[in-house]
This record gives C-alpha cells, structure tokens and sequence, in this order.
C-alpha cells in the first residue's frame, strides 16, 4: 500500500512542484486572480480549460497542465490580437476625425495657434490611446471622440471663425452654431418598422422635418 501510494501519489505531486509545472499553474492562478476583463472580448474555450484546472484536485496527474499550457498561451494570443485591432480602429477614427476638422472652410480661416487649440483634445486622445490596454477603455475613448470631442471641436472652431460686429458691442453677428451628430436628430415617427413604399415615404418626411428643425435651430449637423 505505500509503494502504490508513492508510485500514485507522492512521486507524481514531488514531479509536479520540482518541475515546470507548478510555475505555469501558479501563472494561471495569477491570471485568472487578475482583471480579467479583456477576456469579456476574445471568443474561445480556454477560458473554461484555465478555470477548470484551478478547479481540479489533482492537476498534478494527466496532461491537465499541459492543456491549461497551451490554452493560456492560445488565450494571451488572442487578447493581444483584439487590444490591437481595437486600438488600431480606434487610432483611425480618431486621425479620421482630426482630417474632418482641418477639412472644414472655419478652419482655414483660423489662425495657427487657434487651429492647434481645436486640434489639441483629439491630439491629446491619439496619444493616449496608443498606450491603452484595456479593450473597453479603448471602445470608449473612440466613443467620447465620435459622441463628444468632435462635436465640442467643431462647435469651438465655428465659434473662433464667426466674425465679431464691433457695431453690436462685441456680440457675434449671426447666432451661435452647434453641431450635432445624424444619429442624435429623431424623426417624429411612431412605427416601429417599414413595411411599404408609404412607409418608407412618411419615414422620409419625418426625418426630413427633423432635420429640417435642427438647422432653424442653428445647428449643424455631422453625417
């Protein structure tokens, strides 16, 4: 009985804590330990493969840890694989939006401080996004330029480039522009879907009149 109980039990579990082994288990435990996160955004089972291990009685027998080895290394792939791609889109909607703002006639009309003042925030968020690790801090940082930043830019720049009447004590000579996005403008429509060419039409109308609305109300609108 104790020769079987070394051969079974004893040799494999001294095997496994001299050996390689129990580093890549303590380096699973820390993994699953830690934020996780941006495991949320990776589709996979290794998830599962890791999380079983640590829920294993003896991960010292069989080829579990050499399992867990290969999904965790299989599972760091992928994460790396998505921080990249999001920060790269979000790089891109960010370089995207800064072209938009040069792109406009307010802002040629800018001086060259002024211009680096509208450029700055987006600038500033470039910057920060290359260092990002976190795949929902990202998503949300491309969101806040898009939903926000760009907005708030746009509104600035048309502010800077409205000509003051020095006949109106200082006040502008038209009224305040603000932009908005496509996506914030609600047509007045209570169907919940398009079945037919009227639909489509009274839909049409609806979004039309809403638009409509928004530049009497002095805004612009961003597509």
């Amino acid at each position: 009985d104790l020769l079987d109980a070394k051969e079974d039990l004893i040799d494999p579990i001294k095997k496994f804590m001299n050996g390689d082994q129990i580093g890549i288990y303590d380096s699973i435990r820390q993994l699953l330990n830690g934020d996780t996160s941006n495991l949320d955004y990776v589709e996979g089972n290794e998830f599962v493969i890791l999380k079983e291990l640590m829920s294993n009685e003896k991960p010292y027998m069989g080829s579990a840890i050499k399992e867990a080895k290969q999904a965790k290394d299989a599972l760091t792939k992928k994460v790396v694989e998505r921080i990249d791609e999001e920060k790269s889109l979000a790089i891109q909607t960010i370089e995207n939006s800064i072209n938009r703002l040069k792109e406009k006639d307010e802002f040629g009309k800018l001086k060259d401080t002024q211009q680096s003042s509208i450029l700055a925030p987006l600038e500033d968020e470039l910057n920060k996004v290359q260092k990002l690790s976190y795949i929902a801090v990202i998503r949300d940082t491309k969101s806040k330029v898009l939903d926000t930043l760009l907005m708030k830019q746009l509104t600035e720049m048309v502010r800077l480039a409205t000509p003051i009447d020095d006949s109106s004590n200082g006040k502008v000579s038209e009224p305040k522009v603000h932009y908005i996005k496509r996506s914030n403008v609600k047509a007045k429509y209570t169907k919940t879907e398009l079945k037919t060419e009227d639909d489509v039409d009274e839909y049409v109308e609806s979004l039309r009149e809403a638009l409509k609305e928004q530049i009497k109300n002095h805004r612009r609108i961003e597509l």
